[in-house]
Order: C-alpha cells, then sequence, then structure tokens
C-alpha cells in the first residue's frame, strides 16, 4: 500500500470538504463541487478502500467492539482546521464535536467519541467533545494503538 498516496488522496478530500462547508446550498458552484467530492471519494474507496476496511475492523474490535464499522468516507469530518503543522510534516487538526462517527469506547465510559480519519500521516483519532484526540491508528507505524 502507498501511503503517499493515500495520503495526497486524503488530503485532497479535506481541501474539497472544507471548500464545500465555505459554499452555501443555493451558491452556483456548491452542485459542482460536491460532485466533484463524490467521485473524489469514489476515487479513494476505490484505490483504499480494502486496506482500509481491514484496518477500520482491526481498530473496532480492539477499540469499540459494540460499535458497527461503516464504510472509510463515513470517518471523514465535514471539515477540518489545521491546528498545528508540526517540521515532520505531521499536522493536527481542530474537527468539530459532531463531526465523524460515533463509538462506544469502553475504556471512555459516558464519553461522547468520533472516529475521525486523517490525513498528514493517514490516521485515526478519536476526537473526543472537549476537542482533546487520541490515536488509534498511523498509516506510518501501520499498527493499531490500543
Amino acid at each position: 500500500m502507498n501511503m503517499n498516496e493515500m495520503n495526497t488522496a486524503l488530503t485532497e478530500l479535506i481541501e474539497k470538504r472544507n471548500h464545500l462547508a465555505t459554499l452555501s446550498y443555493s451558491d452556483t458552484k456548491y452542485d459542482e463541487l460536491e460532485e466533484v467530492l463524490h467521485e473524489l471519494e469514489d476515487d479513494f474507496l476505490d484505490e483504499f478502500g480494502e486496506y482500509m476496511d481491514k484496518v477500520l475492523t482491526v481498530v473496532h474490535e480492539k477499540n469499540f467492539p459494540e460499535s458497527d464499522v461503516l464504510s472509510p468516507i463515513a470517518y471523514l469530518a465535514k471539515k477540518y482546521a489545521v491546528k498545528k503543522a508540526h517540521p515532520d510534516g505531521t499536522i493536527e487538526y481542530t474537527i468539530p464535536a459532531k463531526d465523524g462517527v460515533w463509538v462506544e469506547a469502553f475504556a471512555f465510559p459516558n464519553k461522547d467519541i468520533r472516529l475521525i480519519l486523517l490525513a498528514n500521516p493517514p490516521r485515526l483519532v478519536m476526537n473526543f467533545d472537549n476537542g482533546v484526540q487520541k490515536e488509534v491508528w498511523n498509516a506510518g507505524k501501520d499498527q493499531v494503538i490500543g
């Protein structure tokens, strides 16, 4: 699996989602951009969907056994804001509390947690309602973190 290609595809998806989030439904460019976004999502699933399904299955089995595994696209936030860019290329993002897939984590009872797919590098994080994030998978390490 070429993680650089996956990262490029995720970055493009994030940029398009961020752009779409700035437009109102009545904007003449909205439908066109939404169509481009759906094509990019389909391309991502064609190229990386099977791999990400396996990753998500392992992440869920280890961390969220009571939560269903969804399509990898479901784990993308609607809007990403860059919180901090690190010299090694890692980017920290701020994600709205209700974006991503709600998961039930036994390690954090009574917490509202969303699982989010991020880029730079490709990774999955638990996004808590207070903005704290905990990484559960990183493509650079290609292992599930418990």
